[in-house]
């Protein structure tokens, strides 16, 4: 397998950075621990990324812990976030713009959660196509605390599949374990990659494409949307295997089970 081994340069270089910070501020968000606002950071644009480049350039970049705050899921629950400080989103783009293109091109064709040019509206689609084609049955499943519980080692397992560059592989490990500040108490962060992360959709979709691939193997259909999947049948007689198959997936056993496309 083709790995890459030079990509410090390109995530340092000031091009990548100015075109991480636009990107971060398009997609707007709140200021993190050190309560800089996107709108301060680019009060003094041209400093602040080349201090950037100094610090990833020199290898004395540390990341900041993330700002967990939760935020409404359903009537009743929460969800966490959490919240960079801009510096180390912008920095946490800077990665993912070199990196993204090198595993997207091998992701599922199936996966439409955070993935370039797709959306829900191209998930819904595909479903509807397997259900013209006569997979009318379905089992919905969604994996629980997927972003909290990933292990650290499985996300870098899969870094270094086609990553051969250590500064990169070390940079984005420090990032995942540079904690988590809530309620004014640092928590370690021994496992997870948090919600809001720039750089945490691309990490979970790396590990989320391990469950699509075995999927693909079985000869079943189905449609991932980040931590949301459902996978199709032509009979109800067939859920039972599937819901089984799953579980052994993501508990990490070798499945024992498939079925015929």
């Amino acid at each position: 397998m083709l790995k890459y081994h030079s990509l410090r340069d390109k995530v340092f270089s000031l091009k990548n950075l100015y075109a991480a910070f636009k990107h971060v501020k398009k997609n707007k968000g709140k200021a993190g621990l050190d309560r800089v606002s996107i709108k301060q950071f680019e009060s003094d644009l041209e400093k602040n990324i080349l201090n950037i480049h100094k610090e990833l350039k020199t290898a004395i970049y540390n990341p900041s812990p993330v700002l967990r705050v939760y935020i409404p899921k359903g009537k009743h629950d929460k969800r966490p976030l959490g919240i960079p400080i801009v510096k180390d989103r912008v920095i946490q783009q800077a990665f993912r713009q070199i990196i993204e293109p090198i595993f997207e091109k091998d992701f599922s064709d199936n996966s439409f959660g955070f993935r370039l040019k797709r959306c829900c509206h191209d998930a819904i689609k595909r479903l509807e196509q397997y259900k013209q084609e006569g997979y009318r049955y379905i089992l919905d499943a969604d994996i629980k605390a997927f972003y909290d519980t990933i292990p650290h080692k499985l996300i870098m397992d899969r870094l270094r599949e086609k990553i051969a560059d250590g500064w990169v592989l070390n940079s984005i490990d420090n990032m995942l374990k540079a904690g988590v500040m809530e309620d004014g108490t640092l928590h370690k962060t021994t496992k997870g990659t948090p919600q809001g992360g720039v750089i945490s959709p691309l990490l979970a979709n790396l590990v989320g494409d391990v469950i699509d691939k075995e999927l693909e193997k079985g000869g079943y259909k189905f449609v991932r949307y980040a931590d949301d999947f459902v996978v199709m049948t032509k009979t109800t007689e067939e859920l039972p295997a599937a819901l089984a198959f799953v579980k052994e997936v993501i508990e990490g056993k070798p499945p024992n089970a498939s079925i015929g496309g």
